[in-house]
């Protein structure tokens, strides 16, 4: 979907989100893998007449995340009406689709896309579920869970921010699950796990 469609794009980008999140188990990897190469090359040669590059292709799949995992930023006013538009429209009130939401989607697609173009299965991205759920420290209140969150955000901001598309102090004043998002990485995910762990 083209950005002069851009009311469209946020909500091609919703359902692949939402596919991503609930239902990776019914996804075979290595058939995603298979038939995302297939159709980027006919949609490549549909579109395109000169000689077909994957590598342009993931360029531009990369650099669209990119603005999408910038929504939250206020830098780009268009794409955040443009998902405030579509909440309020089509969204009923228990489904959080903000333009913080959507960054983290962006950061998990970005993983999963990379995982697709290495045919490397979800196993990364179950993990990433997994310490996702930690940071929430469920199994603390009150005071006691205020602290963990802080000293967790404070320590993936310090040792991960290089990793983060958005300053660190800009990161500083997200809360922990846009932290987290912003900086895991395929590369890092176990490194970040193991800090979790300590916590």
């Amino acid at each position: 979907v083209q950005n002069t469609r851009l009311d469209e794009q946020v909500k091609q980008f919703y359902d692949i989100m939402m596919l991503t999140r609930y239902c990776l188990s019914d996804l075979n990897s290595s058939i995603v893998h298979e038939k995302y190469l297939k159709r980027a090359e006919e949609e490549w040669r549909n579109r395109l007449d000169n000689e077909y590059d994957i590598d342009t292709i993931i360029a531009d799949v990369r650099k669209q995340l990119y603005r999408y995992e910038m929504a939250d930023s206020g830098e780009d006013a268009g794409l955040k009406k443009c998902i405030n538009d579509f909440n309020s429209l089509y969204l009923n009130s228990k489904v959080d689709y903000s333009p913080q939401r959507v960054a983290c989607g962006a950061a998990l697609i970005k993983m999963m896309y990379e995982l697709i173009l290495k045919d490397k299965g979800w196993e990364q991205l179950f993990k990433a579920f997994e310490i996702e759920r930690k940071l929430l420290f469920d199994q603390y209140t009150g005071k006691e869970k205020g602290q963990k969150i802080k000293k967790a955000r404070e320590v993936l901001v310090r040792e991960f921010a290089s990793y983060a598309a958005m300053p660190s102090q800009v990161l500083k004043g997200k809360n922990l699950k846009r932290v987290f998002w912003a900086i895991v990485e395929v590369e890092n995910l176990a490194a970040i796990g193991k800090i979790v762990d300590s916590l």
